[in-house]
């Protein structure tokens, strides 16, 4: 049973990820703690850091919140998209 719901939550995670259901950029920037000059001057590598960094803090198995964990990575899905 706990094994059967986990897939189904993870499912529909990647589901709600893949359907287009994202933020708008200035809402992702906002919770990356990231300016407009910041991701123009910024690579792939440097906003992956940026994510890992906010992820260590909010990270549910270090005690942080479920939901904020989804909002960030959900932030860094639309901003890696945006850069070449």
């Amino acid at each position: 049973s706990f094994y059967r719901d986990f897939i189904h939550r993870r499912r529909a995670y990647g589901r709600a990820l893949a359907a287009g259901a994202s933020l708008p950029v200035e809402e992702a920037l906002k919770v990356l703690e990231i300016s407009r000059e910041e991701l123009g001057a910024m690579d792939q590598e440097g906003l992956a850091r940026r994510f890992r960094r906010i992820a260590k803090r909010v990270h549910p198995d270090q005690g942080g919140d479920h939901e904020a964990f989804i909002k960030i990575t959900e932030a860094y899905e639309v901003l890696k998209r945006r850069l070449p």
